[in-house]
């Protein structure tokens, strides 16, 4: 049980480092307190060496760390590019069986930019309309 609590405890240090990003936070963070919230994490994973899932993670953070650390200050994210890409490959491998190569590109594409072309759902308010009234009991 303290094991996982251990790698638990160790995920939400990482998850502090990383959510220092501005649009989290509404401010602009700064490469020290990056720095030193993965400094967190790494002295947990060490006082928890005996975990080796730990030590697998810290070495591939401090490994990654200069870009990690850019990625928190800048807020730049690939996930837009990375979906798409998913998107396209799941289209592509759903449309293997066309003859015609230039419908098989129309159906990635139009998959691509579906979610695009349709305006945002506007909410709707589950509040009935206050007229300054109270309504009829019966």
């Amino acid at each position: 049980m303290f094991r996982i609590l251990a790698v638990w405890i160790g995920k939400e240090k990482l998850r502090d480092a990383l959510n220092l990003r501005a649009r989290i936070t509404r401010s602009t963070p700064g490469g020290r307190d990056v720095r030193g919230r993965l400094f967190a994490f790494y002295d947990w994973c060490a006082q928890n060496d005996d975990i080796p899932e730990l030590v697998t993670l810290a070495r591939t953070i401090s490994r990654w760390e200069d870009e990690i650390v850019a990625a928190v200050l800048t807020g730049v994210s690939n996930a837009r590019s990375e979906a798409l890409n998913r998107i396209a490959k799941l289209e592509a491998r759903q449309a293997y069986s066309f003859r015609n190569p230039a419908n098989q590109r129309r159906r990635v594409r139009t998959a691509c930019t579906r979610g695009r072309s349709r305006a945002p759902a506007q909410a709707k308010s589950r509040s009935p309309l206050v007229t300054g009234r109270l309504p009829d009991p019966g």
